[in-house]
């Protein structure tokens, strides 16, 4: 599996934003906004087609020391 971010792989494949989107059944529109919010969007190719991927951080332990020296 090769992870790349999206607009990574848009350049090294020379691609527009219609493009990408037609190779992924999105919208030009959803191709747009992933790289305008700067979301961490990831091109996964691997067996069969290429996807789309997001990493995304919900949730994180909070550090007891922090807490403790804000309060």
């Amino acid at each position: 599996m090769i992870k790349t971010p999206l607009s990574d792989y848009m350049k090294s494949k020379n691609l527009s934003q219609s493009e990408m989107a037609e190779l992924v059944k999105l919208t030009q529109g959803a191709i747009s906004k992933m790289l305008l919010r700067d979301r961490a969007i990831f091109v996964v190719e691997g067996d069969g087609p290429i996807k789309l991927m997001e990493e995304k951080l919900v949730a994180q332990a909070c550090d007891s020391v922090s807490q403790q020296s804000a309060a």
